[in-house]
């Protein structure tokens, strides 16, 4: 073919047709390399119309032929390309694929916004085989819809990662061991916010719920049926937190934490202590180890300390304790204004040993301090209010002893067992009687037991008196009277009391000495009982009350055997006979000594 240029204005509108060019015309080889090139083409000369239908195909291009060196830069545009002419009926199965496309050469500024969308895209056109293992996506992915992953899914090494395999997610770490795991280096925080200025009341919360499928619908949630748990929650309007139970449509405020003062309530929204449990008519209480007890009663404005029991209503209780030889005891403080036990502390205690877990019954009060610092003791104070701890200060109950054994008759005041020099000579301890005056001074009378320390455990009953100011308990000093542990003597300034002021009908005792020489002195060994006394010398009281018949002398009961009891002689009234028969044997005496005188002058 002659080298000859061929003008486009040399060929007439039209006359190339698809008839004029033979088939399998155009071949390769008779193309030089580089031959077609953009110079060689019209602007625009390339149209739709000009190419007929399925004239592009897979058997005119050589494998390879098509690539960017034979495309120039920025030359295919949306404008170049007709509506709807890239298809799937162009494409033959597998032919787009990574070896086709460069490296980074599909760019956000080669794809026009908003033109990948699930309209282009035929359904499950995108799968995982679709897919290369590893696809980097920088920026954001903004994905509407829902999305399923069939494996696990990682973000940032530990960021977020979705163990598939075992339906679990963490944050932080890349092994999760739990459903939710958040690991972090400094402290974590999951953050739960309500964004809304007027501090709603229901804000934000966290629920821990157990649905019954039966009963609950697929989206039922705290408070609706079937569903049964607990909600931690945001209060706004008072700035609290708040944990409520849920027994399906049945919601209450359980625990409240007040912000701003740290305050607690349970079974109240508005704490007014450091741990306030709220008013209820059955009371309140906090256990401690299935034990110990503080509860509350509401009708009674009382409040209870208590071991192995709790109270509801009244001071009726329940065993908390288990089977068995558990008793039980408490203290009730009763507030002031709050009914005939106002200002009062009660001490119950109770063995009920017959009593299991959950058993009612009612503890037994064995202490009171009232209202007006007095203190009863004893196992049936509530009926010994007049006449017992109600007039006295000090009011003590005890049991009765038939005097041959010991029993609960007596109260008990002394040293312990084994205390330091309990058993020295001249210590002492006991009660002390008296009073403090100006508040610093203190006089007092007591009564004691002096140790004698010769290893015979003997003690002494002492009784002291001082009449002069002391700041503490009496001492030996001021002892004035003492019983001998040992024989029952009694020593000390004895007085009776004889001033004529108590006296009336007073008159000259008769004659006496024919009485005192029919008393016959005796000498004895005490026995039973008082055999400590020894040997010992006086009269007897049966042989007296035979010559001195009335009862100024000899008083009291005959002897009983295994008694503590006798008759008994007023030895100071007995002096009085002994004394009138001394002035009587005087007298005698006198008027014989006068006679001899007479005589002998």
């Amino acid at each position: 073919m002659a080298n000859t240029k061929v003008q486009s204005e040399q060929i007439q509108d039209g006359s190339i047709t698809a008839d004029k060019i033979a088939d399998g015309a155009i071949v390769a080889t008779e193309l030089a390399d580089n031959a077609v090139t953009t110079a060689k083409i019209n602007a625009d000369a390339v149209t739709g119309a000009k190419i007929a239908d399925d004239a592009i195909d897979s058997e005119h291009y050589t494998d390879g032929s098509i690539d960017t060196a034979h495309i120039a830069d920025s030359q295919i545009t949306v404008a170049k390309m007709a509506a709807n002419s890239v298809d799937s009926d162009q494409y033959v199965d597998g032919s787009i694929d990574t070896v086709h496309i460069g490296d980074s050469q599909v760019t956000t500024a080669k794809i026009a916004n908003g033109n990948i969308s699930t309209a282009k895209l035929a359904d499950n056109s995108v799968t995982s085989a679709k897919l290369d293992t590893n696809i980097d996506i920088a920026g954001t992915l903004d994905v509407t819809g829902a999305t399923t992953l069939d494996a696990g899914l990682t973000v940032d090494t530990t960021t977020l990662v979705v163990d598939a395999s075992n339906n679990r997610v963490g944050i932080g770490t890349a092994t999760p061991s739990q459903i939710l795991n958040v690991e972090a280096t400094s402290t974590p925080v999951i953050e739960i916010s309500t964004l809304d200025d007027n501090n709603p009341a229901s804000a934000s919360a966290l629920d821990l719920i157990e649905k019954q499928p039966t009963h609950a619908a697929d989206t039922a949630t705290f408070g609706q049926t079937g569903v049964y748990g607990y909600r931690i929650q945001l209060n706004g309007s008072d700035n609290s937190l708040r944990i409520k139970s849920g027994v399906q449509t049945t919601v209450n405020d359980r625990i409240t934490l007040d912000r701003d003062t740290g305050k607690v309530g349970i079974g109240t929204t508005s704490p007014t202590n450091t741990l306030d449990l709220g008013a209820a008519t059955s009371g309140r209480a906090l256990t401690f180890a299935n034990y110990t007890n503080l509860f509350s009663e509401y009708s009674n404005a009382s409040g209870w300390l208590s071991s192995n029991f709790y109270g509801n209503a009244g001071a009726a209780g329940y065993k908390t304790g288990a089977t068995g030889n558990f008793g039980a005891a408490g203290i009730r403080v009763h507030g002031t204004g709050g009914g005939g036990n106002s200002g009062i502390i009660q001490f119950f205690t109770d063995t009920n040993s017959n009593k299991t877990a959950g058993d009612a019954f009612t503890p037994t009060e064995k202490m009171r301090l009232t209202e007006n610092s007095h203190l009863g003791v004893g196992g049936t104070l509530a009926s010994f209010s007049t006449g017992g701890y109600s007039t006295h200060p000090l009011y003590v109950q005890t049991g009765v002893s038939n005097g041959t054994a010991a029993t609960d008759a007596f109260v008990h005041i002394g040293q312990p067992v084994g205390l330091s020099n309990a058993n020295t000579d001249g210590y002492i301890s006991g009660i002390s009687l008296g009073y403090h005056e100006n508040n610093t001074n203190y006089k007092h009378t007591a009564i004691g037991v002096r140790a004698h320390g010769d290893g015979a455990a003997r003690r002494d009953m002492v009784f002291l008196v001082n009449s002069t100011y002391e700041s503490a308990s009496a001492s030996l000093g001021d002892s004035k009277l003492t019983i001998s542990s040992g024989n029952g003597v009694v020593s000390g300034d004895l007085n009776d009391t004889s001033d004529k002021g108590f006296k009336k009908n007073i008159k000259n005792l008769g004659n006496t000495l024919d009485l005192v020489k029919q008393l016959k002195p005796r000498t004895f060994t005490w026995k039973g009982r008082k055999a400590a006394r020894g040997d010992s010398v006086g009269f007897i009281a049966q042989e007296v009350k035979e010559v001195i018949k009335d009862e100024t002398i000899v008083q009291g009961s005959a002897y009983e055997k295994d008694g503590d009891t006798g008759l008994s002689i007023n030895t100071v009234g007995l002096v009085s006979y002994l004394t009138k028969a001394i002035q009587e044997q005087q007298t005698i005496i006198d008027d014989l000594k006068a006679r001899i005188e007479a005589l002998e002058s």
